[in-house]
């Protein structure tokens, strides 16, 4: 019989030595997303009476003033002054976030809003979705509400920085208070030596008493 040198031996060894790899984990899979339904845009100005409220997302974000969309879509100063539509632009933190909201009164600046529907900006598709309320409003409140928070927030802080300068003004007080309570002192101290006298007074008068009646005592007789 073969037998076996060292270096079978140890390399029969190392494998009995060592586990098997584990197998790698299986990535995780995620079901796919339902595409979103296409609105037809054309039925809802259609279907029902101005306003009309879009939302128009994959905006380029050098696209972040209200004129390059007002250009976008052709709509006029005029038709703006006159409140036939409008356009709010979307920032977070200080940052466009490639989302505009548009309302339309008006059933032509409405036609001229769906015609420009996945149309290109800058080398990006427009989109234009469908909005049930007035979006608008919405994000008016909330920034308004944001400065009212920002408002009280720096109303307690001046109000904390004035307690903070008020605060030597107390010691002022306190050491005027003591400067007073030390006078109130003082003034009583004439006070005391005035009682000590009449203290005096009233003994001496008590000692000729007895004097005055036995010199009284003494005429008599």
């Amino acid at each position: 019989a073969k037998t076996k040198n060292w270096a079978d031996h140890n390399s029969d060894s190392s494998h009995s030595d060592h586990e098997a790899p584990a197998a790698p984990e299986a990535k995780k899979s995620y079901p796919p997303r339902e595409p979103r339904p296409r609105q037809d845009l054309n039925e809802y100005i259609q279907s029902k009476q101005p306003p009309y409220y879009f939302k128009l997302i994959n905006i380029p974000y050098v696209c972040d003033q209200a004129a390059d969309i007002q250009s976008f879509f052709a709509i006029t100063d005029e038709e703006l002054s006159e409140k036939k539509a409008s356009i709010k632009m979307i920032n977070f933190e200080g940052r466009f976030k490639g989302v505009a909201y548009v309302n339309a009164w008006d059933l032509e600046v409405a036609t001229k809003i769906i015609a420009k529907n996945e149309n290109e900006l800058k080398g990006r598709k427009i989109g234009i979705l469908v909005e049930t309320k007035d979006l608008q409003k919405e994000e008016e409140t909330e920034e308004t509400g944001n400065i009212e928070d920002m408002t009280e927030n720096l109303g307690k802080e001046a109000g904390e920085k004035k307690t903070k300068k008020e605060k030597p003004s107390t010691d002022l007080e306190v050491i005027e208070v003591q400067e007073d309570h030390m006078e109130t002192e003082t003034e009583k101290e004439p006070t005391l030596e005035i009682k000590n006298q009449h203290k005096n007074q009233s003994k001496k008068s008590k000692k000729l008493k007895p004097m005055m009646m036995s010199g009284e005592k003494a005429l008599v007789l």
